[in-house]
């Protein structure tokens, strides 16, 4: 009796691949890369506040991007160098300040203390919101913010008395080295009484022969 050969082969299905597609994608313009965006975003400190609606706003890059939600008159970028940091706005020239300072301990810092503390007073003379920022309000901002502390506000005549102050508003203030160093100069000039004078030393008599 013949039996039938069974065939134990097995071959798979053959795949085929979606037709490729016709459309094509939306145009996609990417952000200028920034290291800082994977931080949340926190709305800006206040610092001061003042009773003809002035306000002086200590910050970051992403506040200075959305300065209209915080009704900002104008803007002291302190980062304007770093190629991360740029940022479009529509503030005419002469409501923003763009210094290019680098947060490194050897940046001379003190000669932006001066034009700076001034452009601050006058803006909130007439009653304007000032955002003084920099890549992350710690470091750069937060020296110039303390130096206009200690120049114009009452209580923060000495450097620990202002730093003490800027903390209490904003827990990251942390200026550098370097800076802190330039902000003890800037202390010394404007109150010498708030530094300890160098002793002088006391010249050894000649002895008698």
């Amino acid at each position: 009796m013949h039996r039938p050969t069974l065939n134990l082969s097995f071959t798979p299905p053959q795949r085929t691949r979606p037709p490729p597609q016709t459309t094509h994608p939306l145009p996609f313009n990417p952000l200028p890369f920034n290291p800082f965006h994977f931080l949340d975003s926190v709305p800006p400190s206040v610092i001061i506040q003042r009773p003809n609606g002035a306000v002086l706003l200590l910050g970051d890059i992403d506040n200075a991007c959305h300065y209209k939600k915080f009704g900002v008159t104008c803007i002291i970028n302190c980062a304007s160098g770093d190629p991360h940091h740029q940022y479009e706005h529509d503030l005419p020239a002469s409501h923003r300040i763009d210094v290019p300072m680098k947060d490194i301990v050897d940046y001379d810092i003190y000669a932006h203390f001066e034009p700076l503390t001034s452009r601050i007073r006058d803006e909130m003379a007439t009653g304007g919101r000032v955002l003084v920022h920099c890549a992350r309000g710690i470091s750069r901002s937060a020296a110039i913010v303390i130096a206009f502390l200690m120049a114009d506000e009452p209580g923060c005549d000495s450097i620990d008395a202002a730093i003490s102050y800027a903390k209490s508003r904003r827990k990251c203030v942390s200026p550098n080295m370097g800076f802190i160093l330039a902000l003890q100069e800037w202390c010394a000039r404007r109150h010498p009484s708030q530094t300890t004078p160098t002793p002088t030393p006391t010249p050894t008599p000649t002895p008698t022969p």
